[in-house]
């Protein structure tokens, strides 16, 4: 189902209803037709969707209460002819605001989860619309008419948002507007308001019969009727009505534009073929084969044994990290099992314990259930772009060592790298069409620069054509799965090795040995965007392969992707039908989300993942990892701000932040953590009786002193994934 189908049985299971939805771009605001019982929808850009479920919620309330009766000679509610035959129409106003004051008040007690809904949609329609027209002058309201300032009262007064002035006499109106329980109690309210308007207006047109004197100081000219006698103006026609009776239905359309203009558009999004896009850790091994075959000789195998040697050292050094990690989530698992594990008394005697039967009642046998606990499983994605070249060592050092945890803790696990990498050059010879993307994604040719489809009369590219045309394309991706749970020890640890020689490979100005990686496993673009449209089904085959129900997904990256198909478009999931970028929720202020945080929402509820990011910063301020951190120019124009200055004290302290910013905001969780760190381990002291109190002491401070990544991400980061 899509977002209107949703929003359309919400508004059908609120009126218990099997009444008529319609979505109508044209739509200024929410109404409802009591006649046809046909509820029509705006599609609105608006910042707030409690204003969307609100309006929902209102006309809703119409449905259910307010009677459809309809007069036919006048067109008018029966119910206006009766509080005025000759003029039913002015009648109307006084009604809708007794009646709306009635049905919201009964809408909000009937699904008690809607008011949340109306308080946050009236205060943005007043701070953020000026709904009223009262957010320069609010004295506006005491010169407002009894009923304009009721109809105030009951949208904005009772929630605290203004305050509105009553007399003595007409307190009496209010309290009764608070107790109208029956559309009777509505028509008599109205009737009486309605009296109350006439009579003001008609004393009002009495004193003005005389003389009016306009603003040069000379009398107004009145109107002549059909005998060619001068009367004055129709005043109780043009000011008898509640100026605000029609408040909603007149909200400028410039302020609340639609979900959809004209330019706008809702692409389909491909389906990956994985069978192509994967490829698997043994044919990465024959690559590296391969080149080594064909390089340096002897340089190119001393170099690659080398940094193997390296590898298994540093996996040799990770294990208490490892080992830390799977104590904390077996702790973890541990606590989970007792919050499920129930005890209950079987109601037969326990031949041991009746012996204490004189000192206790506790003489029953027990037993013990312990609810069925979830499978756990993890998929972690690493940015294989060119952009990464300064961390990707301890990118890959990170991803490793989740795989290790991963694997000593029996959890299923997948690590792939994914890049653009393309089989062919341009300037090379062979055949280039499997770089086609067409090939990894079920869609049809995407046209290029100097394809005859987008050629103008001078046969020039017309490039407004060519990317409106490339809207909803997926480009090329290659996922390289290095790692699997599926690989037995000696399998994992050469596939360690070949992930270790392929990231040192394209480690920029690193220090030591080192060695070129072969041509497809080099450093490319950032598919970021495909790649999280790929992960639909990669985590859902995932999922099913075995048989989870948890599963977590980490994406290691700089945050930036190059994809042009999914921008300044909506974009609906292959799989579920649902839009993304046509509600409030899918926009971030008054701009809608970028593409990849709309399919990274898509991913979260598609799959049910929980999705982690993971900045890896080189850098000494994690205010310059762009868009994944708020405040991020603060400390250059109005000094800092106290999120800002509790984001660099845990960096410095622990080595790492939480990421807050719009680029981090459809992860469940997100960090930015220095690269090069490593998990702080026990500290270590000699034992006191060999040494003495000063050196014991200077150990200490030594210990304190030492930097690595804190034990409070690794807490955060397996509870995350332990839920």
């Amino acid at each position: 189902m899509n977002n209107e189908t949703h929003i359309s049985t919400f508004a059908r299971l609120l009126a218990t209803e099997n009444i008529s939805v319609r979505h109508d771009k044209n739509a200024e605001t929410a109404s409802f037709n009591v006649v046809d019982r046909i509820l029509t929808l705006p599609r609105w850009k608006v910042v707030d969707s409690h204003l969307y479920d609100m309006l929902i919620g209102h006309e809703v309330a119409h449905a259910l209460w307010t009677p459809g009766d309809m007069d036919e000679e006048s067109g008018c509610l029966a119910a206006c002819v009766e509080i005025d035959p000759e003029h039913p129409e002015h009648a109307m106003g006084f009604l809708n605001i007794v009646e709306d004051a009635r049905i919201e008040r009964m809408i909000k007690n009937k699904f008690p989860g809607l008011r949340r809904d109306f308080n946050a949609g009236y205060s943005y329609l007043h701070n953020d619309l000026d709904l009223f027209e009262l957010s320069c002058d609010q004295s506006k309201i005491a010169k407002m008419g009894l009923t304009d300032r009721l109809n105030v009262h009951f949208k904005l007064g009772i929630l605290g948002i203004v305050a509105v002035p009553f007399s003595a006499d007409e307190q009496v109106y209010v309290e009764r507007m608070e107790t109208t329980d029956t559309w009777e109690d509505v028509i008599e309210l109205a009737r009486d308001l309605y009296e109350k308007a006439k009579r003001e207006q008609e004393q009002a047109d009495v004193n003005m019969i005389d003389i009016e004197i306009g603003a040069d100081g000379e009398p107004i000219d009145g109107e002549e009727n059909e005998d060619g006698q001068e009367v004055p103006g129709n005043f109780a026609d043009a000011r008898l009505e509640p100026e605000t009776a029609d408040v909603l239905q007149g909200m400028e359309r410039e302020k609340q534009r639609q979900y959809h203009n004209d330019a706008d558009q809702v692409v389909d999004l491909p389906t990956p073929r994985l069978d192509n896009m994967i490829i698997e850790s043994d044919v990465l091994s024959q690559w590296w084969d391969d080149h080594i075959k064909t390089g340096s000789g002897t340089y190119l195998d001393s170099g690659c044994d080398a940094i193997r040697k390296e590898c298994v050292e540093w996996m040799r050094s990770e294990q208490p990290t490892v080992k830390n990690l799977v104590k904390q989530f077996e702790m973890r698992k541990a606590a989970d099992e007792h919050r499920r594990t129930m005890i209950s008394k079987s109601g037969r005697l326990d031949t041991v314990k009746m012996i204490d039967y004189k000192w206790s009642e506790d003489i029953f046998a027990k037993n013990t259930i312990v609810r069925e606990g979830k499978n756990h499983g993890i998929v972690i994605f690493v940015d294989w772009s060119g952009s990464m070249c300064d961390v990707i060592e301890p990118v890959m050092k990170q991803a490793l060592t989740l795989a290790m945890f991963a694997q000593q803790a029996n959890i299923p696990f997948e690590v792939f790298a994914f890049s653009d990498r393309m089989h062919s050059k341009p300037w090379e010879e062979g055949d280039q069409s499997k770089d086609l993307a067409e090939n990894y994604w079920n869609q049809g040719p995407t046209p290029g620069y100097d394809s005859p489809e987008v050629q103008d009369e001078n046969n020039d590219c017309d490039w407004e054509k060519l990317n409106r045309m490339r809207l909803g394309r997926a480009a090329t991706v290659r996922l390289f799965r290095f790692l699997h749970s599926g690989m037995n020890r000696r399998d994992f640890q050469s596939a360690a090795e070949i992930f270790y020689l392929s990231a040192i490979g394209n480690c920029y100005g690193r220090e030591g040995v080192t060695c070129c990686p072969p041509s497809m496993l080099q450093l490319n673009g950032t598919p970021l965007d495909d790649t999280i449209l790929a992960a639909h089904e990669v985590v859902m085959n995932f999922r099913r392969r075995n048989n989870l129900q948890v599963v977590n997904c980490a994406i290691l990256t700089d945050g930036c992707g190059a994809s042009h198909g999914f921008q300044d478009c909506s974009l609906r999931n292959p799989y579920t039908g649902i839009v993304y970028g046509d509600r409030p929720e899918h926009r971030q202020g008054q701009n809608r989300m970028t593409s990849t945080n709309l399919l990274l929402r898509s991913l979260r509820e598609t799959t049910g993942c929980n999705l982690i990011g993971m900045y890896l910063h080189s850098g000494k301020n994690p205010h310059n990892c762009w868009g994944w951190v708020k405040d991020e120019y603060n400390s250059y124009a109005y000094g800092e701000s106290e999120n800002t200055k509790k984001q660099k004290k845990t960096w410095k302290d622990e080595n790492f932040c939480i990421a807050d910013g719009d680029s981090a905001s459809q992860y469940d969780e997100a960090y930015i953590i220095s690269a090069g760190t490593k998990v702080k381990q026990e500290m270590e002291l000699p034992e006191a009786s060999q040494v003495s109190h000063v050196k014991l002491r200077n150990t200490f401070v030594n210990n304190l002193k030492r930097k690595g990544m804190s034990r409070t991400l690794i807490r955060r980061f397996v509870e995350m994934i332990a839920r």
